[in-house]
């Protein structure tokens, strides 16, 4: 069948029948950047052949020059297979590669610029009016302010489903990408209304507390696709008590446990035992909600501390595990599960995971210690189960579900289950993710089908440093200016904002994570000296950062 007239063929199989090689003007030895589709800073232009095959009847090339106006980024072969699907399921009499060439930016976005500057992906994706596996293109709205969004904005635009992103309430780094709007998180009522008023097609809920407060809920009342679980499913992160029973009812390998609503009692318990406890809040604090003491004194001065807070009316005593810990987080439309790759997440702030517990100071992936198999197998024996044990419950999961695991000698066990992307797990599992992100999103708010081979991978590493404000994470100072980042110049960076504001025409800090440096390579060493180099090239006052992320998987 001659291309452009009326394809009958799913886009599975029409990925496995197109072959795109790169070729890149203006650098000697570009074998690495093929293999990596970056095109370097001094490449002039890039030129895309596509080789499709068997399905037409014969090998057909088209060549279409897809980065002339963006040199500096990566061509993305999703988005130009995407393309090139479209044109050819539409009956259009067109040559499919003089369409490529009309809408030839369509295939370029960039992997990373200086102060957040991800912003032409996502503007050159969504003019071509392509319908994509039966979906038209939509406006989507991301909800959230940090690293997290920040990553999951650029990632989502660059799918060719997408119209116009919009993010509430965003940062300076999203502002780049989409359109940012001035509406608090938690104010549901008004991320409903700017929902219909901006006719979004699919709300992405980035943070927990939204979740924890029932946006999702609010969402599917009027009628708008969602992707984040109800509140109900969501206190699987938003109560750590009823995780731990629900763990406990579906036999998910887990830590020994105790509840308490009395923090005396759970100090006595403590005293009676004569064990060292790991101490849990039960409700949502930020990531700062768990404290591992050494003795058993700290174990009572730590139930002290969180039994005065709100998240901690309720505590939880966790038996201690030792071993590597790993994320797991998976795709989830309420039965079905699609894992991402393991990553390894930093939650000490100091290095030689020193101080206090942190939201997370920094993250690689893939985790060096699982393989793709073994991914399959956590799945099966801890996503899977939880998935049915919150169906039977009546509060099915759609959203992105997050097992933090501990793999101990006597094998993995869960630490804690989030109702979302971890932070900074996305901003280095994401760089290296391959496939629509926002069709898996629909597919899971069930606009779609779920499948295996919806998302893949390209081989390579990632790693995210926090860099962290004076004070954090205590009282992290604000205000101070951020210096340096128009300097970093690496294609194989990406700079995700988190804690970030404009003040009088400059780039301050407004948070306790202020930005996360991710570097991607093709080993781990390589992507963290690629952060590290970047981040040399930053400062603002008081700037703090690990300077061991990684480096016992190295070792």
């Amino acid at each position: 069948m001659p291309f452009g007239f009326g394809l009958q063929q799913s886009l599975e199989d029409f990925r496995r029948d197109v072959f795109i090689a790169v070729h890149l003007v203006g650098i000697e030895d570009d074998s690495q950047a093929t293999s990596l589709l970056i095109v370097p800073h001094r490449v002039q232009h890039a030129r895309i052949y596509l080789d499709y095959g068997d399905a037409f009847g014969g090998l057909l090339r088209w060549r279409t020059l897809v980065a002339d106006r963006q040199p500096r980024g990566f061509i993305n072969p999703d988005v130009i297979l995407a393309a090139l699907y479209g044109v050819a399921v539409a009956g259009d009499n067109r040559a499919a590669g003089d369409d490529l060439r009309r809408h030839g930016s369509f295939g370029c976005c960039p992997l990373s610029q200086p102060a957040g500057l991800h912003s032409t992906a996502g503007q050159c994706y969504n003019r071509t009016g392509f319908r994509f596996e039966g979906l038209a293109v939509m406006n989507v709205l991301l909800i959230g302010s940090g690293g997290r969004e920040h990553a999951l904005a650029w990632k989502l635009a660059q799918s060719p489903l997408l119209d116009t992103l919009f993010i509430a309430p965003g940062n300076p780094g999203t502002a780049q990408i989409g359109r940012n709007v001035p509406v608090d998180a938690l104010n549901i009522p008004m991320v409903i209304e700017v929902a219909q008023r901006e006719r979004i097609g699919l709300v992405v809920v980035g943070p927990e507390a939204p979740l924890a407060a029932g946006l999702a809920d609010a969402c599917l009342r009027a009628g708008i696709p969602v992707f984040g679980p109800t509140a109900a499913a969501a206190r699987i992160e938003s109560s750590k008590a009823f995780a731990k029973r629900l763990m406990i009812d579906a036999r998910i390998p887990t830590a020994e446990a105790r509840i308490f609503d009395d923090p005396d009692a759970a100090v006595e318990f403590v005293r009676s035992s004569g064990r060292v406890w790991v101490v849990k809040a039960d409700g949502l604090a930020a990531g700062k909600g768990v404290i591992v003491p050494e003795t058993v004194s700290e174990t009572v001065d730590a139930i002290r501390l969180l039994g005065a807070t709100r998240a901690g009316a309720r505590l939880l005593l966790e038996e201690r595990l030792s071993g590597p810990e790993v994320s797991l987080i998976a795709l989830c439309d309420g039965e079905r599960a699609l894992p991402l790759i393991l990553a390894q997440d930093h939650k000490r702030l100091r290095d030689g995971d020193a101080g206090p517990n942190t939201g997370g100071m920094g993250a690689y992936a893939p985790a060096l210690h699982l393989t793709f198999s073994d991914v399959a197998g956590l799945t099966a024996s801890i996503i899977l189960p939880t998935l049915r044990a919150l169906a039977a419950a009546g509060s099915p999961f759609r959203g992105a579900l997050y097992a933090g695991l501990m793999l101990t000698e006597h094998g993995p066990r869960v630490l804690e289950f989030n109702a979302r992307f971890g932070d900074p797990e996305a901003q280095a599992i994401l760089p290296l993710l391959h496939g629509d992100l926002l069709a898996a999103l629909l597919a899971c708010a069930g606009k779609g089908e779920l499948r295996d081979g919806m998302v893949h991978w390209n081989g390579y590493t990632a790693a995210c440093v926090v860099l962290a404000a004076e004070g954090y994470p205590d009282t992290p100072r604000r205000g101070d200016v951020i210096d340096g980042i128009d300097a970093v110049t690496d294609p194989h960076v990406s700079i995700f904002h988190a804690g970030t504001a404009w003040k009088n025409d400059q780039l301050v800090t407004a948070g306790g994570r202020v930005l996360g440096v991710t570097g991607v390579g093709t080993t781990l060493r390589d992507a963290l000296t690629r952060a590290y180099a970047a981040i040399d090239l930053i400062h603002f006052r008081g700037m703090h950062y690990r300077r061991d992320i990684g480096a016992r998987a190295i070792q």
